[in-house]
């Protein structure tokens, strides 16, 4: 009996430490899918970005930049771009938020929606130069600004649900620093 008690729990630590990696495969094909407009066209709202933001505030290891970058390479090959388009914008802003994750961690949720807002921009940007620059002409910025808008829309919906998942996850060991 102490061996199945023992293997019921290796199972459910298993399944509780998946669980954010299958919502983020979900953020990742949702990532690609164009959702109808109401004004007529077809928007994509950034789901994996808001997975990364939200794990690289509070839980940085669970996606080391490798791993944005496999998953950049998927989103590249599934949603048709150049490969390393996504997955270079991707380790960038996992970077940029590592790097303001101290000050992000103590803000309000209004303060991280706002982050969200100020690194969806400017990834928006970067995005939107990179491919001006591959096709030698400069795209309208009418979807890109839609597309801001439908993921600021859906950011708080989407960080419901990691942050269920987060809850579900073990509490992480404390690494005592020597003195």
């Amino acid at each position: 009996m102490n061996n199945f008690n023992h293997f019921a729990e290796r199972l459910e630590s298993g399944a509780r430490k998946a669980l954010p990696y299958g919502l983020l495969i979900v953020l990742l094909l949702l990532n690609s899918v164009p959702m109808p407009f109401i004004a007529g066209g077809q928007v994509k709202a950034p789901f994996f970005l808001m997975g990364i933001y939200y794990w690289s505030i509070y839980r940085p290891t669970l996606i080391p930049p490798w791993m944005a970058f496999a998953a950049g390479l998927a989103a590249d090959f599934i949603g048709g771009l150049p490969l390393g388009f996504s997955a270079a914008s991707y380790v960038l802003a996992q970077w940029l938020v590592t790097d303001q994750r101290r000050f992000l961690m103590g803000q309000s949720f209004a303060m991280i929606w706002f982050g969200f807002l100020v690194l969806t921009v400017f990834i928006s940007l970067i995005q939107w130069l990179i491919f001006a620059v591959i096709n030698f002409a400069l795209t309208p910025l009418k979807p890109i600004f839609f597309s801001l808008l439908f993921g600021q829309a859906l950011f708080p919906l989407i960080c419901v649900c990691v942050h269920w998942t987060h809850r579900m996850l073990p509490t992480p060991a404390r690494v005592l620093e020597p003195r």
